[in-house]
């Protein structure tokens, strides 16, 4: 519960990171980046790779559907 908070605040904060100029592939990189970070530095109280993994997902998951309601 405490990554997908985490998650959350990266994308609401970071909406206006621009990595790539098209609008939904920025989002998934994003979202993907920002899953990425949270879910390496979380996955050090354990859960590993599977919880990385969930982390990249959730987060492309999160940032395009905010992308998409915004």
């Amino acid at each position: 519960m405490y990554a997908r908070l985490l998650i959350g605040f990266f994308v609401g904060i970071g909406d206006n990171v621009i990595l790539i100029n098209k609008k939904y592939q920025n989002a998934a990189l994003r979202g993907a980046l920002f899953g990425l970070i949270t879910s390496i530095v979380i996955s050090f109280y354990g859960g590993g790779e599977f919880f990385i993994i969930s982390g990249i997902i959730y987060g492309i998951i999160t940032d395009l559907i905010s992308t998409r309601l915004s």
